[in-house]
């Protein structure tokens, strides 16, 4: 089986939008032993703060 996969770039009024969401998939790296700068317990409101955080 073959899914098919859009990556696109979002404006910062599209991101505020995911924030949640793009919070459950860090989580979810994290606890999946992914090596992205984070180390468990990575709570919420951490994950939450990184997306809200502006370069």
């Amino acid at each position: 089986m073959t899914e098919e996969v859009t990556v696109r770039r979002v404006d910062a009024n599209e991101a505020t939008a995911c924030v949640e969401a793009l919070a459950d998939v860090l989580i979810d790296c994290v606890e999946g032993g992914a090596s992205v700068s984070f180390m468990l317990p990575l709570p919420r409101e951490k994950a939450r703060a990184w997306f809200m955080t502006e370069p």
